[in-house]
């Protein structure tokens, strides 16, 4: 017995130890890192011999990740790898109990870089997420605001993205907003149902009636509620007699491969279920033809039942350059199957042709988001590297920006960044989603308004805040 307790009590040290060193010891989890990377990273036959290395891990993965040209910033190396990542594992929130919840305040808004290149003159939000804490203080797009109070201490804006991120990352935060109205909201975070859809509806067009999905991430959701729900809503546009769409992926950043060959299929024209829908490239296809890759394609009518394809005769795809991954592959993929009947509509696309994989082992404290996949239409074209640009030569799409003025300033064109943007959903006002439908109904673009009388007001480049999603993701799967 005395012998048994004591084999208990060194078992439990060493597990104690190796447990320490699991989570400390750089060159275990750098093995690990370039073991996994040799299996499944796209650019594996770009890796040299493991040599052993004591960098801390996010550091080792920046000298082991593939470069075309490392004469330019890693942001400009649009034939690298811009994307694969390393982090500590985030701890699950206190109130989140799945990834269908978020807790936070439920808004994004855009910085305003001033003119100096450097600070934040003001945010303005852009979208909020129904049923949020900022939905529930009366937060709304469009709202701009230039002091962001925490506590007893009031910070005015321009502020350095670094310090104004700090702000925002506190749990109670006073907006001060100065356009359209003067006024201050606090807000809370809190948890809510993140679900993607942020709106949707149908109206009655000249061509017929349209309908109208705003969709944030591809995200499927615990037990696929969130992909049914979707599902629900096609469905309901069919059994309206919906015969064109417009999908508003301005703000989608990606999500799961899986919801985004869903959402094809539930657009796809009938005659094409079943077809390929995308070429997955990985590092086992190597110098092959495109015909030889991975094949996900169109779901079968069978499989996707016929209530809720919605065989669209004409589609019209809103985007921004916030538009990444998943909603670049939508786009991409399905336009050899429609042709001139898909109407691009807004501006150049950020630039992610890649998926990833998140890979975590339980010996280390480690996840990676590795990429692991190239993205190719049925054609065998992918090449969207710097994004999928509104193609001026098609007479069904059309090049505008969100922004409420467009004017010029010498050689250049500006925007005014203070203005109405209109409610999302609300025909009429919303300037991008009123340009798709002056399209349905009379056959032309709207003529860009110009302005002499809008005054510069120094702003010069804009950035979305928060962040959300993180780019196509394949899978997510647990390395033992």
């Amino acid at each position: 017995m005395r012998i048994f307790i004591l084999s208990v009590i060194a078992a439990a040290l060493l597990s104690s130890c190796v447990k320490e060193k699991m989570i400390t010891d750089n060159e275990g989890v750098n093995k690990w890192v370039y073991h996994t990377m040799k299996q499944e990273y796209l650019w594996s036959s770009s890796l040299d011999n493991y040599a052993p290395s004591s960098l801390s891990p996010d550091q080792y993965l920046e000298t082991v990740r593939y470069r075309d040209n490392c004469f330019t910033a890693l942001s400009h190396d649009y034939y690298g790898d811009r994307f694969s990542s390393i982090s500590r594992k985030r701890a699950a929130s206190r109130a989140v109990s799945s990834e269908d919840y978020a807790y936070d305040f439920g808004f994004s808004f855009y910085e305003y870089e001033a003119s100096d290149g450097r600070d934040i003159a003001y945010g303005q939000v852009i979208y909020v997420v129904p049923g949020s804490p900022a939905d529930r203080a009366g937060i709304r797009r469009g709202d701009n605001f230039n002091a962001v109070e925490v506590g007893a201490v009031k910070r005015e804006m321009p502020l350095s993205r670094d310090e104004l991120h700090r702000l925002m990352a506190n749990h109670t935060v006073k907006l001060h907003m100065f356009y359209p109205e003067k006024r201050v909201v606090e807000v809370e975070k809190g948890l809510y149902l993140d679900n993607p859809v942020i709106f949707d509806s149908i109206y009655e067009t000249a061509a017929g009636k349209t309908a109208y999905l705003v969709y944030n991430h591809f995200t499927s959701g615990q037990n696929d509620r969130f992909d049914d729900k979707l599902k629900d809503i096609f469905a309901q546009f069919k059994s309206e007699g919906a015969r064109n769409l417009i999908l508003d992926l301005r703000y989608n950043r990606g999500g799961e491969l899986g919801t985004t060959v869903l959402l094809g299929s539930l657009i796809a024209r009938e005659s094409d279920l079943g077809k390929p829908f995308v070429y997955l490239e990985r590092n086992v296809h190597r110098g092959k033809s495109y015909h030889d890759y991975d094949i996900k394609r169109f779901h079968s009518a069978a499989a996707l039942g016929g209530e809720y394809n919605l065989n669209v005769d004409r589609l019209y795809i809103i985007t921004l350059s916030s538009s990444a991954s998943a909603s670049e592959m939508v786009l991409h993929c399905l336009k050899p199957y429609f042709g001139e009947d898909l109407g691009h509509v807004g501006q150049k696309t950020y630039g992610k042709n890649v998926g990833s994989v998140v890979i975590t082992n339980p010996r280390y404290e480690w996840e990676i988001s590795l990429i692991t996949l190239r993205a190719y239409d049925c054609n065998g074209v992918s090449g969207y590297e710097k994004g999928i640009p509104v193609d001026p030569a098609s007479r069904s799409s059309y090049e505008t920006g969100e922004e409420s003025y467009l004017y010029d300033k010498g050689s250049a064109t500006w925007f005014s960044t203070i203005g109405d943007f209109g409610e999302i959903g609300v025909k009429n006002s919303e300037r991008m989603l009123k340009a798709v439908i002056t399209h349905i109904d009379r056959g032309v673009w709207p003529v860009r308004a110009r302005s002499e009388d809008v005054v510069w007001d120094g702003v010069e480049e804009k950035t979305i805040f928060p962040d959300r999603e993180g780019g196509l993701i394949e899978e997510r799967r647990i390395v033992f």
